[in-house]
């Protein structure tokens, strides 16, 4: 199944940090993960990420691992230098205040499965 990011943030209730002009990203699986290492190590292309780091290394990462789109979770927000690169390379960033069982477990219900 897959799913645009318009939809995860009326699901998730997210606010839009940047890319509010990106929404129409289709992605397929969700990976979820604050040690950055499982994200290169197993997260697939064309997913979203949920994780609650906050440094510009949770953006690097995603670019490097071709995830479309960073969530934060517990209403978290990332530091200036994560903004400005996402906004520079095109990864839309959302925050919710779901925590990352309650995040999942919606995502879950709606047809997004982990991708590993």
């Amino acid at each position: 199944m897959s799913m645009n990011l318009k939809l995860i943030r009326e699901l998730l209730d997210c606010t839009v940090i940047v890319g509010e002009n990106l929404l129409d990203i289709e992605f397929q699986h969700c990976f979820c993960a604050d040690l950055m290492s499982d994200v290169l190590a197993y997260a697939k292309e064309n997913s979203i990420l949920l994780t609650s780091l906050t440094s510009a290394q949770s953006i690097r990462t995603a670019d490097v691992a071709d995830i479309v789109a960073v969530v934060y979770l517990r209403g978290k927000t990332p530091v200036e230098a994560a903004i400005s690169f996402a906004e520079t390379n095109k990864i839309p960033l959302l925050t919710t205040k779901y925590g990352a069982f309650t995040s999942c477990g919606i995502l879950y219900e709606k047809g997004i499965r982990n991708n590993t």
